[in-house]
């Protein structure tokens, strides 16, 4: 941020938390252009928003492909389904609402862990930031930081260490 000076660093401050500064008139056409700002039209914004919602829900879909209910996570764990509840509530197990129904992604079931999830997986959880489903799609996408391997395999394979080191490191957006 120090080599930006005041005109970049006015400028990303507005790109992420969307708030003008009072500088704007400072910022050089050159840098927003290499920073890749772009003024929209309102149809051009309405576009990527509803563009932005479609791949959000199609990745939601596709990250609870593999799932299942909480009545059949209590069966194969021989808990209540208060329990699953419980864990959920607790951030030892992850639930997400679908179509009234909460779903368990399978990536975090374990038969060796303890109560059955993946080890540490309520850590990790605590360490990252953002919303469940970004928290879902991080555990679960190829991590430059962990040799392009997802979060949870190298947790399954006993680097619960290397995983919060990077959850706590990079957290979710």
């Amino acid at each position: 941020a120090d080599t930006l000076g005041p005109e970049g660093t006015a400028y990303l401050l507005e790109r992420i938390t969307g708030k003008v500064s009072e500088s704007d008139e400072l910022l050089d056409p050159s840098l927003t252009e290499f920073l890749g700002s772009q003024n929209f039209s309102d149809k051009e914004k309405t576009t990527l928003e509803i563009n932005s919602l479609f791949n959000y829900f199609k990745r939601r879909r596709e990250l609870l492909a593999s799932s299942i209910g909480s009545v059949e996570a209590a069966e194969m764990l021989g808990v209540s389904k208060q329990t699953i509840h419980d864990r959920i509530r607790d951030n030892k197990l992850i639930g997400l609402v679908e179509s009234n129904v909460m779903r368990l992604p399978l990536f975090q079931f374990d038969p060796a862990g303890p109560n059955g999830a993946v080890a540490g997986l309520g850590d990790v959880l605590k360490e990252l930031s953002g919303s469940l489903l970004g928290k879902v799609s991080w555990l679960v996408s190829a991590n430059a930081a962990l040799d392009e391997k997802p979060p949870i395999e190298v947790m399954k394979r006993g680097d619960l260490d290397r995983v919060l080191r990077e959850a706590r490191a990079v957290g979710v957006a």
